[in-house]
């Protein structure tokens, strides 16, 4: 078969375009092939396909009040990209289309052509963009589920797209205008990473019958497991606020004996590091910058465990899995879909998110049972193994 993937990015910017690349592997390997449809930009992996890419837009920056509003009419519908789509199927004539995150850079104009042409159309949900203007279920760092059922002007009035007004109204219009059509109706099938995205998407309203529960998954045999464990633990992802890491230091100042690792990168780290100092973490916590593959492998591999703190609905974190793959046990938060995975007692040990003392207790306890974090990090490798 030919098999079109649609996702805003072409290169490895999160965990939705790791399992995008991850997808079509698999598939290729499979013996289909894979045609791919994204924005263009100079991080992107190389494909014969780029010339059929819309032009990149980059919605942090400001620019002019002209600039402002080509982009919120982008983000409402595209022309160029239900027009660039059109040529590509027309010329790759594909049996079915494999949708990603496509809101505001590509936008669901794209569904039109599909839909015209009789391509059946699956969507993983990476997010919650079908129930949430800006995506997370948060609003000013809590979690908020006041836009679920179709109330989407909240996200206007609480300005929750960054404290800003346009901005927020620009997510809120874009919400009922696709409504409205019906955009997404055209999707046949919404496979959902987490048992616990697919509930919100049945409270969002979306059919039982279009809803599937699909796990991500990490190529298991890529993998190298070690008894082996130093004296540290890992944070590996996104530094960023909803992550929940200003209270995983706050937990670290409660849990003396425990050190820690910071792999990645993000806006957050000035502030994370002038915390740091305040807390007078220096020595106990350290920041290893982004890393990528066995130089993080081998970070994973040999801590304690490592520790997902996030304080926003999480679908199906990467983090977890690798560190399961790792066979590196979990301190997780219990939200979202966090509790599928990190199961207490038996692949890990959960605190309720933000609670600083709770993680603090979780992490101390698994520090100092070191037998019971080497069978939990045995049981998490199984449920890789088994299930993902």
């Amino acid at each position: 078969m030919t098999i079109l993937q649609a996702n805003k990015f072409h290169y490895v910017k999160g965990g939705s375009e790791r399992y995008y690349f991850d997808i079509a592997r698999s598939l290729e390997e499979a013996g289909h092939r894979v045609v791919p449809f994204a924005m263009a930009s100079e991080s992107n992996e190389a494909t014969p396909f780029a010339e059929h890419f819309v032009s990149e837009v980059r919605f942090e920056h400001e620019g002019s009040p002209r600039e402002r509003m080509r982009r919120a009419f982008r983000v409402l519908y595209s022309v160029e990209a239900r027009h660039r789509l059109s040529r590509l199927l027309d010329e790759a004539r594909p049996h079915v289309a494999h949708l990603h995150n496509i809101a505001h850079q590509l936008s669901p104009s794209i569904l039109e052509p599909l839909s015209a042409r009789g391509i059946p159309i699956v969507q993983t949900l990476h997010d919650y963009k079908l129930a949430c203007p800006t995506y997370l279920f948060l609003s000013h760092g809590r979690t908020c589920e006041r836009c679920l059922g179709g109330r989407f002007y909240h996200a206007t009035r609480l300005r929750c797209n960054r404290g800003s007004l346009a901005a927020s109204l620009v997510n809120t219009l874009e919400m009922y205008f696709h409504s409205l059509l019906g955009s997404y109706r055209r999707v046949d099938r919404f496979l959902c990473p987490s048992r616990f995205l697919l509930g919100k998407m049945r409270e969002a309203g979306i059919e039982d019958r279009r809803l599937l529960h699909f796990p991500y998954f990490v190529f298991a045999s890529a993998y190298r497991v070690s008894a082996a464990k130093r004296d540290h633990a890992v944070y590996l992802g996104r530094l960023s606020r909803e992550k929940g890491l200003v209270t995983m230091l706050r937990a670290v100042a409660f849990a003396p004996r425990v050190r820690l690792v910071i792999a990645g990168e993000g806006q957050l780290r000035p502030e994370l590091e002038s915390l740091v100092e305040t807390l007078g973490l220096e020595g106990r916590v350290t920041f290893a910058g982004h890393l990528r593959g066995e130089d993080l492998h081998a970070l994973v591999r040999d801590a304690r465990f490592s520790v997902i703190p996030s304080e926003w609905y999480e679908n199906l974190p990467y983090a977890a899995l690798e560190s399961f793959a790792l066979g590196t046990p979990a301190v997780a938060s219990r939200i979202g879909g966090l509790p599928e995975l990190v199961r207490d007692g038996e692949t890990g040990l959960t605190f309720p998110p933000g609670d600083a003392g709770a993680m603090a207790t979780a992490m101390e306890s698994l520090w100092d049972d070191p037998s019971s974090a080497t069978s939990m990090g045995r049981n998490a490798r199984a449920l890789i193994e088994r299930g993902y």
